[in-house]
C-alpha cells in the first residue's frame, strides 16, 4: 500500500504501538529488557520500523527492523555477542519471521552517509518502543523526484557490491556481524531492485512504498517491458536462488537496464548530449537494420548520396562504405560541426529554415534514418518529404529507415521504449525512447503507422512505395525497423 500523503506531500507515519500484531510483544519486550541491561545509560532509543511498526508483518516474508540508538559505539566485539543473543530471542519469540537489529551512534545516525536512508525509513514508518524520540530532529520527507535522488545517489556502487558478491570477489559477505548465505544476498538483491524501480517511477510521480508487491505493480505498470523481469525479482525476494551465475547474470541484464533507465531520466534537464549522440556506431540493436539496407544498396559507385540528418556522420560512413559520394545535412549546428571534424572526406551542411542546401535533382538516393519517427505531425512530414523530393533526380530513389511501430514498448539490446500515461495507441502519440550507452540518453519519437508514411510519401509527389521489414536479431522477436523505399518518376 503506498505512504499516505499530507497536503504539502510529506509522508505521514502511521507508526503506532497499539498497531503492533500482539504475538511479537514479548520478543520486543525481551529486546528491551536485555538491552537496558546491558547498555544502560548509553542506551538512547529502541525503535521498531517498517511493517512491524504498522501491524502488516507477513510470516516467511517480512523481517521485524528493531533499530538500537546509543551515546557511543559500542565494541564490534560487544556487537557480536549481542547478535548471538538476538538470534536466541528469535528463535524462542518470533520464528515466522527474521529478527534484525542494528545498533548504531547517535552522532552516526545524524550524520553519517552511511545512515541516510535508515533515517528516511525511520522517519517515514516507525514507532517508538523504548526511550528518547530523536526521530523528531530529522526533517519531514517529501514524496518526489529529490527523495528519489537522495535514497539512490549510490545505487551503482551498490549494484555492484552485490554483482561482486556473486562473483566470489568478497570472502564471506556479513551483514550485522553475521556471515550470510547467497540466498540472503539473494533476497538483498531483489529488494533493492523492486525498490529501485519504485524510485525511478518516483522521478515523475509522486508515489511512494516500500511494500514489495506494489512495488512491482506500480513499476510494471508504467514500464510494461520490464514486467517479466521485475515479476522474477518479486519472486526470487521470497523465494532464492543460490545459483551465482544466474544472480550475476541478471544483475548485468536487468540491473543494467534499470540503471539506464534511472540515469537517462536524471540526465533529461541538461538537454540533448551531441557528443554522446556522435558516438553511437552501428552495433547492438541497428546492425539489423543497417545490414538489411548495405543488402539492398550494395555497390553505390558512381552515385551521389545525401544523408538526410546525417547527425555527426554515423549513416553517413555508412553510405561512403558503399561506394558512394557522400553529402550530409542535419539541422543541428552541433552535429555539423562534429561532423566536420569527425569526417573530413564528407561535406557537412547545415539545413537552415528547412530548406535543404542542394538545387534541384541533385541526387540519385536521399537516406534517412530516424529522422521521420521524430516529426511531430503528417503536415510536418509531407513538408519535409516534399522538400527531400525536389532535391532527388528523377528515377531517384529516398530510402527511409525508422520504427516499426510494433517495436515500441518492446526492450531491445540498444534501446527502449515507455509509452506515457496519455499514449493512445493512435498516429501521432508520443513514446519516450531510451538509448542504452553512456551517458544514456532520453528524448521522444512519434508513433507512426506504416499508412501514415504512405499517406505522407504520394501527398509529396513520390510513388511506387516498398516495405520492408527486417527480422529482428535479438531475444526480442519483434523486428524492430521499418525501411521504406520510394521513387521518384
Amino acid at each position: 500500500m503506498s505512504y499516505k500523503l499530507d497536503k504539502k506531500g510529506f509522508i505521514i507515519n502511521e507508526g503506532n504501538k497499539n498497531k503492533i500484531q500482539k504475538k511479537y510483544l514479548p520478543s520486543f519486550k525481551k529486546i528491551s529488557s536485555f538491552l537496558i541491561k546491558e547498555l544502560g545509560k548509553n542506551l538512547v532509543s529502541i525503535y521498531l520500523r517498517g511493517s512491524g511498526s504498522t501491524g502488516e508483518v507477513i510470516p516467511n516474508i517480512s523481517d521485524l527492523d528493531v533499530i538500537v540508538i546509543t551515546n557511543k559505539n559500542i565494541l564490534k566485539k560487544k556487537l557480536i555477542y549481542f547478535s548471538k543473543v538476538f538470534k536466541k530471542i528469535e528463535k524462542e519469540y518470533i520464528q515466522d519471521v527474521e529478527l534484525e537489529v542494528t545498533i548504531v551512534s547517535l552522532k552516526d545516525f545524524y550524520k553519517s552517509q552511511r545512515y541516510k536512508n535508515l533515517r528516511i525509513y525511520i522517519k517515514t514508518r516507525s514507532v517508538l518502543l523504548y526511550g528518547s524520540d530523536v526521530v523528531k530532529k530529522i526533517s519531514k520527507i517529501r514524496v518526489g523526484k529529490e527523495l528519489s535522488l537522495e535514497i539512490y545517489q549510490d545505487i551503482k556502487k551498490e549494484i555492484n557490491h552485490l554483482r561482486k558478491i556473486f562473483l566470489g570477489k568478497i570472502k564471506n559477505p556479513s551483514y550485522l556481524n553475521e556471515s550470510r548465505p547467497i540466498k540472503f544476498w539473494c533476497v538483498w538483491t531483489m529488494r533493492t531492485l523492486l525498490r529501485f524501480g519504485l524510485g525511478i517511477v518516483m522521478l515523475d510521480d509522486k508515489i511512494y512504498t516500500s511494500d514489495l508487491k506494489d512495488c512491482y505493480k506500480i513499476f510494471s505498470k508504467k514500464y510494461p517491458q520490464y514486467k517479466k523481469e521485475m515479476k522474477k525479482a518479486l519472486y526470487l525476494s521470497v523465494n532464492p536462488t543460490s545459483d551465482k551465475n544466474f544472480l550475476v547474470n541478471y544483475l548485468e541484464t536487468f540491473g543494467k537496464n534499470l540503471f539506464y533507465l534511472w540515469e537517462a531520466k536524471i540526465m533529461e534537464n541538461q538537454g540533448f548530449n551531441e557528443k554522446a549522440y556522435s558516438k553511437i556506431g552501428i552495433e547492438g540493436t541497428y546492425v539489423s537494420g543497417f545490414k538489411f539496407i548495405r543488402n539492398l544498396l550494395r555497390n553505390l559507385k558512381t552515385k551521389k548520396v545525401l544523408d538526410y540528418g546525417s547527425g555527426a556522420g554515423r549513416s553517413s560512413v555508412f553510405l561512403k562504405s558503399l561506394g558512394a559520394e557522400v553529402f550530409a545535412v542535419d539541422i543541428s549546428e552541433k552535429m555539423v560541426a562534429l561532423g566536420n571534424k569527425i569526417n573530413r572526406d564528407i561535406p557537412f551542411k547545415l539545413i537552415k529554415n528547412k530548406k535543404i542546401p542542394y538545387g534541384n535533382n541533385t541526387f540519385d538516393i536521399v537516406f534517412s534514418s530516424f529522422v521521420h519517427v521524430g516529426i511531430s505531425s503528417i503536415s510536418k512530414m509531407t513538408r519535409l518529404n516534399k522538400e527531400i523530393f525536389r532535391v532527388v533526380k528523377k528515377n531517384g530513389e529516398l530510402i527511409i529507415l525508422t520504427i516499426n511501430p510494433q517495436m515500441w514498448g518492446k526492450d531491445y539490446i540498444s534501446t527502449t521504449s515507455i509509452f506515457p500515461k496519455e499514449f493512445r495507441g493512435i498516429s501521432g502519440d508520443k513514446v519516450e525512447v531510451i538509448l542504452k550507452q553512456n551517458p544514456p540518453m532520453r528524448f521522444f519519437d512519434y508513433y507512426w503507422e506504416k499508412s501514415d508514411y504512405q499517406k505522407s510519401l504520394l501527398d509529396s509527389g513520390f510513388n511506387k512505395i516498398k516495405f520492408f521489414i527486417p527480422k529482428s536479431t535479438e531475444k526480442t522477436k519483434t523486428p524492430p525497423y521499418l525501411i521504406i523505399v520510394v521513387k521518384k518518376y
